[in-house]
């Protein structure tokens, strides 16, 4: 049955994921050759800001349901739209997650294993596979880093014949709400994504959306008041910065101006000066020399 909030939608996937047997049973689908026992939801109250590792961040909400078991971490994400930066999701969100994990005080080697998982209803990577595995490895000799953190992709929109069985039916649910009759799990999912799309439900959903929608709308304005000032400051200081250089170049152009009209003076006065000595040496008195040349009757004596 198609539903106005689908399971693909942000805020029912957080709600559904928030019952534990549904989320064994999907990681179960991911891990096959694990045994998935007591989980433990964190920040398990519903709200806008607990749906998430770590509530609002400045640019956008965030709908991730945080899991752990005895030995690991998992950190459940639907991503419908295909922003292009899942690569550094993945990195921010397994630095969150060991944030939050390990406690003042406590060694580095007591972190626990770190899952990072995102069900994609687009191809993330672009190679056509159903499921993406990333850890870390030495560039050229893919020797293991074994730092215990993970990263897992799932592409709905890969072909049947690239597609694990067990995940075949969950991405026929997301890209098509198609319930396979004999799927406990993808019975469950329905069953909670049709109670969310009722009542009580719809109301949770659309009074997520109002808060998801003021909540952004902040952010937003935030970062382009935010973005405004930065922008104002780098503007005055470039525009000091260039009235500096246009200063320090009419500065220059004053002083080369300066320099001429010293230089053509002082060679006025050096042709009057050699002037006064010729009329000198000719016999002309120097009262006469001093009135052709500007020259003072002193310094026409001292020549």
């Amino acid at each position: 049955m198609k539903y106005r909030y689908p399971f693909t939608n942000e805020i029912v996937f957080a709600l559904v994921m928030q019952d534990k047997e549904i989320c064994r049973g999907f990681l179960q689908l991911i891990f096959p050759e694990k045994k998935i026992r007591d989980l433990k939801l964190h920040e398990a109250h519903v709200d806008v800001e607990k749906t998430i590792i770590v509530g609002l961040e400045s640019r956008k909400v965030r709908f991730d349901v945080l899991f752990e078991d005895s030995t690991e971490w998992y950190d459940i994400e639907m991503q419908c739209r295909n922003e292009h930066n899942i690569p550094k999701r993945s990195r921010y969100s397994h630095g969150i997650m060991d944030v939050n994990m390990l406690k003042p005080g406590q060694d580095f080697n007591e972190l626990k294993a770190s899952y990072v998982i995102f069900l994609c209803c687009f191809d993330p990577i672009g190679n056509g596979d159903a499921v993406y595995k990333f850890s870390m490895k030495a560039d050229e000799t893919y020797l293991p880093l074994n730092d215990e953190s993970y990263t897992i992709m799932l592409n709905s929109q890969a072909e049947p014949a690239r597609t694990p069985e067990p995940l075949g039916e969950l991405f026929r649910y997301m890209n098509e709400s198609v319930v396979a009759n004999d799927n406990t799990l993808i019975h469950q999912i329905d069953d909670s994504v049709g109670s969310w799309n009722t009542g009580e439900g719809v109301n949770v959903i659309l009074t997520l959306s109002h808060e998801i929608s003021i909540k952004e709308e902040r952010a937003r304005k935030q970062g382009y008041e935010e973005g405004h000032l930065e922008g104002l400051e780098k503007g005055l200081e470039e525009g000091r910065e260039k009235g500096r250089e246009e200063g320090r170049e009419e500065g220059r152009e004053e002083g080369r101006e300066e320099g001429r009209e010293e230089g053509r003076e002082e060679g006025r006065r050096e042709g009057q000066v050699n002037i006064a000595k010729k009329l000198k040496e000719s016999g002309i008195t120097a009262d006469m020399i001093a009135k052709c040349t500007g020259i003072s009757i002193e310094e026409v004596q001292n020549l």
